[in-house]
Parts: C-alpha cells; sequence; structure tokens
C-alpha cells in the first residue's frame, strides 16, 4: 500500500509567485497551483510506501513562504487501488477532486468509486485515488489532462456513454470541491 501527503498552501492575494519561488529546492513532490477555483491555492503531494516514512520527515512550508502564507493544510492519505502512478508527465492541466464523506460511509465510497473506475480510465489515466489519514473523512482524486478542452470532452463523453460518475457514489458525500490545477515547472508529475 502506498500513503500521500498534501500540503494546501493559501498564499495572501498576489503572493503565489513568491511561495512557489519558495518552493523551487523541492524534489520529487507534485506541486500545482491553482488555475480555476480558490486562487492563490497551491498544492504539494509526495508519496510514500509507509506512513511511518510521510511521519518521520513530514512536509512542511518552507520558512521563506510563511510571510506570504494565509494558511497550510496537512493532509496523510491512504492511496486505494493501483496507487498513484509514478512521477511522469501526464497532462498540461491536472483536476483535483476532494468529497467529504458522509460518518460511516467511507468504505462505501471507495468500493463505487472503484468498481468504476476501469471503465472511466478507458478515456483517460487516473494519477491518485485517496482516502484521508487525518481530520475528518475524505476522499481524494486526481487526473490529468492535455489542457481544459479535453477535460471538457472527456468528462462529458464519459458521462454520454455512462461510464462517470459511479452510481450512487454523490449518495456518500456531503460536499464535492473540484480546482483545475497547472504543474509548476519543477513538479514531479507534469
Amino acid at each position: 500500500m502506498s500513503y500521500c501527503e498534501t500540503l494546501r498552501l493559501q498564499a495572501a492575494p498576489g503572493k503565489a509567485a513568491n511561495v512557489l519561488l519558495s518552493l523551487a529546492g523541492l524534489t520529487d513532490v507534485g506541486l500545482w497551483s491553482v488555475d480555476i477555483g480558490l486562487l492563490n491555492r497551491i498544492y504539494v503531494m509526495r508519496v510514500s510506501d509507509s506512513q511511518e516514512a510521510l511521519d518521520a520527515a513530514p512536509l512542511d512550508a518552507p520558512e521563506a513562504s510563511l510571510p506570504f502564507l494565509q494558511g497550510v493544510e496537512r493532509t496523510r492519505w491512504r492511496c486505494l487501488g493501483a496507487g498513484p502512478k509514478p512521477a511522469g508527465h501526464y497532462g498540461g492541466v491536472y483536476e483535483w477532486r476532494c468529497y467529504d464523506v458522509n460518518p460511516g460511509r467511507l468504505a462505501e465510497a471507495e468500493a463505487l468509486f472503484l468498481a468504476s473506475l476501469p471503465g472511466r480510465e478507458t478515456l483517460s489515466p487516473l494519477v491518485a485515488v485517496m482516502a484521508s489519514i487525518d481530520g475528518p473523512q475524505r476522499f481524494a482524486h486526481l487526473w490529468p489532462y492535455t489542457d481544459p478542452n479535453a477535460r471538457a470532452a472527456i468528462r462529458a463523453r464519459s458521462v454520454q456513454e455512462g461510464l462517470w460518475p459511479p452510481p450512487g457514489f454523490a449518495l456518500t458525500v456531503s460536499r464535492m470541491e473540484n480546482e483545475l490545477l497547472i504543474p509548476a515547472q519543477n513538479s514531479a508529475w507534469r
């Protein structure tokens, strides 16, 4: 089983570039800025084979970024399915979807998602699907696309062909969030 850790950094208005600059020295992490969604938000993601390894050296916002940050949210995740795709070049835009799961329904949400995933992946790959270890029960997935137009076309086709969304999945969640992300130059997933 694989594990992920994400940092969701909220930069002050107009300061996202300063935060990204402070992250330029990071290696082996995914690094994205929000293009469509809550602006001045940056995601950092790393993958590990064990939760202990994540705990031994947790990700942290670099000291240089602190004057430009309004908030930092750290989440550790249990990766589902085949685990995250290895670092590499997958697309120019990524879609981050995160859901608050209704109490006691996480196993059901996972099962419904994973049952529909093989059909959906015939249209485009998934980088990662995860269930939160920390805090409230959440479920997240990350999809790469060539560009926003390709994303729209693939999502429309997946609905038209009945491949997505997973039947019954919406009943397991209470809140849904979606953002389009642009990989930074030094992102391990691009």
